[in-house]
């Protein structure tokens, strides 16, 4: 049966998209991957080598090359990028990782966004300012003048009535003014210069126009000629297009002419409609929003054009299209892999889950499942089996970041759709390098020197376990929700490039009709995704009046509260709905159709909303008693505080649900689908059987145990299992604190306290008076001994309850490893034949804390370790980096340590 699956994942996992000779190996897209710094390129074979054993050790199953600025000092080992020497140690980098069963991508650039030395200013990043000045200041505007070419200019007068007329440029400047107070718009077409961001050596240059794809195709020219000029070159599997952070470009070279042929109206006539002082918000409205369009067409025939190079260089392209001015949904369907990005920590509520006081929520937003959707979407509707995330960035301060904070965000990702996640990430830093060696300035360490990586393989394992389902399956949502980009590119109140960024999501989507729409459908436990107009274009129709374009069948389209529709999505709506597609409109039809050259169709659009009201598959209602009429299944798991996803391999219905919250703990949940069998999967303990069940009208009820940051796969099938069910094992109230520990210290560093302390009460070790402990980094090892009463004995054993723990702890009783803490909830079962009952039991916890004391510990003494070119090293604030002024940094074991009984309860 495995053979069979492993074959029919392979043959999946052919995308539409990929070159036929790309093979993915289960081996490798099962487990995580982790970007990987070059610093400087300044890397080696006996590095490269030990880092990627590294990598096959813990249970990473690729990384993803990006190069970067370098380390000051080593000047003399840097390696142009795409030079001969460049070329030589990737080409060795990709053999090993083969070797080793491991993947390589790479970023189509170094830093980001794309740009570097080949880019000429013609090629380069552009921008229309607009500049309005008095009319006699004819200084001022000979200054704005000179600073941009003459012709890449245009004039308009306005007058008192602020009517705007173009001036003659042909006639001196005197000619030009009016009377006083009059005022003068000049609108100039100017390069913005912006340079590579993090740019390595040989990568330094202008960012390239992404509107211009005759651009970007001359930037890959020199891939062509380097990275794949020779046969015996290795190529990476995918090429990366990191998240947009093109700064101020709203223009290329030949905007005029494509906005022309795109709306059927001369743009330059008017362009001054445009401008930030344009009175006029109705005709502003309708250039701007095909100002915008224009743009995101042109992004969009960039990004193509990227996408389909890689494509003939037989690799995969992944893509972040957050950021970007377009339409999101178009451009991620665009890549083999899209990629999300989890930036920040969720501000879980999860008990013990904590959150870093010093990240700056204004500054930056929190993570957002409804936001990671824009990624995941275009993956299900058209059956690319890979989604991607860039993982943990700023999940905290530099070496403040705990295990016990990466798992819930990975868990939200995966209730968003994501089935493949990249770490952010790891740094090249060479053996002998002392701690904590080479540094990225935004990354959480996942290197060897991280002071969690001893116990990495753990959470390389339960994301590997998840992954392997999340990626054999196919998603299993009911309903498509249209994304009404027009109503965002209408808007006024934002400036004329409008990014849709993936941190701040509130300021955009969340607090809009279509944002607000969608966080109701998700927490009352609707499966959907969104869909664009081009995607709407696209849907096929199913003998049972669903919609598709891949595997997942979907069975209504919901329009959110929209003003601005396109004739043609509406005409599209129309033909689906004649067809028996059901289709809701939440609350009211389209209002109007968006931009300024669209008249002509007013009366047949009012046409269609008329027949699409007297159609018998339309609805017009709140959506939520649209869908209950229509009767589409919904689970009740958000009302309990559980996220989900739910998905399908064959007959079979799979759910991954995550306790994020702190409202759930043991209760009888509902499920929508009918079943015959209940399999319970714990991908962390790997513990699994079959659950007891009741069957209802909706589908069937169990009971479940998941306290709070936990999670499960629950898995329904259609023939009934044999043989007994499995128990959940419930804390009871029986129970006692252990109260006498001796604590010792013999591994970490910078020094190891010679006192043997035996605290009355456990705090952190840092307040015990001993100065090593302020700047110790690494274990202590607690230990105690415990009686179990001989009433205890039900054959379950016992938990092993920790109040509060910085950060992990290995538990050995009686001699033997009984597994490790490391993620909240902070308990262990500890099984019965570990134990000795009526008899001493002797228990040791080897805990380990943050790497944040010494980390104090350097910057109190001056020590220079921060040696970076770029941005050096900052902190979660962007500002200089400083661990000197940091209090000391709880660790060990706080509060009390239990040995608490089980209930065995049996699921119903």
């Amino acid at each position: 049966m495995r053979k069979i699956l492993l074959s029919i994942y392979l043959l999946l996992t052919a995308l539409p998209t990929f070159a036929q000779s790309v093979t993915l190996q289960m081996s490798e897209v099962v487990k995580p991957w982790t970007y990987w710094w070059w610093p400087g390129s300044a890397v080696d074979q006996n590095g490269i080598t030990a880092q990627l054993e590294n990598f096959k050790k813990s249970g990473v199953g690729g990384a993803h090359i990006i190069p970067i600025y370098g380390v000051k000092g080593e000047e003399s080992h840097f390696s142009p990028f795409l030079g001969k020497r460049w070329l030589e140690i990737f080409n060795y980098t990709v053999t090993e990782a083969k070797r080793l069963g491991l993947g390589i991508d790479l970023s189509t650039g170094t830093g980001w966004p794309f740009g570097g030395p080949t880019v000429m200013n013609i090629n380069g990043s552009k921008q229309l300012v607009f500049s309005e000045v008095k009319s006699a200041d004819t200084l001022k505007i000979r200054d704005v003048l000179r600073k941009s070419t003459f012709a890449d200019a245009d004039i308009f007068l306005m007058d008192h009535s602020g009517t705007y007329m173009p001036v003659n440029k042909s006639l001196p400047v005197k000619k030009w003014l009016g009377e006083t107070g009059q005022k003068l718009l000049l609108v100039t077409y100017e390069p913005t210069n912006q340079k590579v961001k993090r740019a390595a050596p040989g990568g330094e240059g202008l960012v390239v126009d992404h509107f211009n794809p005759e651009a970007m195709r001359q930037y890959l020219d020199v891939f062509d000629s380097t990275l794949f000029g020779s046969r015996s070159n290795q190529i990476p599997r995918a090429m990366y297009n990191d998240s947009y952070e093109v700064y101020q470009a709203n223009w290329t070279t030949d905007f005029y002419e494509t906005f022309e042929k795109q709306h059927h109206y001369n743009l330059k006539a008017i362009i001054y409609t445009v401008s930030p002082n344009f009175p006029d918000t109705t005709i502003k409205g309708k250039v701007i929003s095909d100002y915008r369009e224009t743009l995101s067409s042109l992004l969009y025939a960039t990004q193509k054009t990227w996408a389909s190079w890689t494509t003939s260089h037989q690799m995969l392209s992944r893509y972040q299209a957050h950021g970007s001015p377009g339409n999101l949904l178009d451009l991620y369907a665009l890549a083999d892999i899209p990629e999300t990005e989890s930036f920040g920590s969720s501000n879980f509520k999860i008990p013990n889950v904590r959150v870093d006081p010093d990240y700056e929520e204004k500054n930056f937003g929190r993570p957002n499942p409804l936001m990671m959707k824009f990624a995941s979407s275009p993956a299900h509707l058209l059956g690319k089996k890979l989604v991607a995330s860039e993982t943990s960035t700023w999940l905290g301060n530099h070496f403040k970041v705990a295990l016990s904070q990466i798992k819930p965000q990975i868990d939200e990702l995966f209730t968003a759709g994501i089935n493949h996640i990249f770490y952010h990430g790891t740094t090249y830093s060479p053996a002998g390098e002392p701690f904590p060696g080479w540094l990225f300035y935004a990354s959480t360490n996942y290197g060897s020197n991280s002071h969690f990586y001893n116990e990495f393989p753990l959470l390389n394992h339960y994301v590997r376990n998840c992954q392997k389902l999340l990626q054999e399956s196919d998603p299993d949502n009911d309903l498509l929700v249209y994304l009404p980009i027009y109503d965002f590119w209408a808007n006024t109140r934002e400036p004329l490039l409008s990014l849709f960024t993936v941190h701040h999501a509130d300021k955009w989507f969340l607090n809009t009709p279509f944002g607000k729409l969608a966080n109701r459908l998700w927490e009352t436990g609707y499966g959907f995704d969104y869909i664009s107009d081009m995607q709407i274009s696209q849907l096929k129709i199913n003998p049972d009046h669903s919609v598709s374009i891949g595997k997942c069948h979907y069975q209504t389209i919901v329009i959110p509260p929209v003003d601005h529709m396109p004739f043609e999505t509406l005409n599209n709506l129309s033909i689906l709905a004649r067809e028996g597609v059901k289709i809701i409109f939440d609350c009211h039809l389209p209002t109007m159709l968006p931009g300024y050259s669209r008249t002509s169709q007013e009366k047949i659009f009012d046409k269609l909303k008329n027949a699409l009201k007297k159609s018998p598959e339309v609805t017009i209602n709140e959506a939520e008693k649209a869908l209950t009429k229509l009767n589409i299944r919904h689970e009740t798991l958000p009302a309990s505080g559980l996220s989900f996803i739910r998905k399908r391999i064959g007959t079979s219905i799979y759910y991954f649900v995550a306790n994020l919250s702190n409202h759930f703990f043991h209760d009888t949940i509902s499920l929508s689908e009918p079943a015959e069998a209940l399999e319970y999967y714990n991908p962390m303990s790997e513990e699994r059987g079959f659950l007891n069940f009741e069957k209802d009208e909706n589908g069937i009820r169990t009971s479940l145990y998941l306290p709070p940051g936990s999670s499960c796969f629950l898995i329904l099938g259609n023939k009934p299992h044999r043989g007994k069910t499995r128990t959940f094992r419930i804390p009871s109230t029986n129970s006692f604190a252990l109260t006498k520990w001796k604590v010792e210290f013999k591994e970490g560093t910078p020094e190891l306290p010679k006192t043997v302390f035996q605290p009355k009460k456990l705090t952190s070790w840092t307040s015990w008076g001993d100065p090593a402990l302020n700047w110790y980094n690494g274990y202590g090892t607690y230990s105690s001994t415990f009686t179990l009463p001989v009433s205890w004995i039900t054959g379950q054993g016992v938990y092993l309850q920790i109040d509060d723990l910085r950060e992990t702890a290995r538990v050995t009783v009686n001699g033997e490893d009984v597994g490790t803490i490391w993620a909240v909830p902070y308990h262990l079962f500890i099984p019965a034949a570990f134990l000795q009952f009526g008899n001493e039991n002797t228990i040791t916890l080897n805990v380990r804390n943050l790497s944040a004391n010494e980390a104090r510990y350097l910057d109190n003494r001056g020590i220079n370790w921060k040696k970076f070119y770029d941005a050096n090293i900052v902190d979660i604030t962007y500002k200089p980096f400083d661990a000197s002024k940091w209090l000391p940094v709880p660790s060990g074991i706080l509060g009390e340590v239990h040995i608490v009984a089980i209930n065995s309860i049996i699921s119903k």
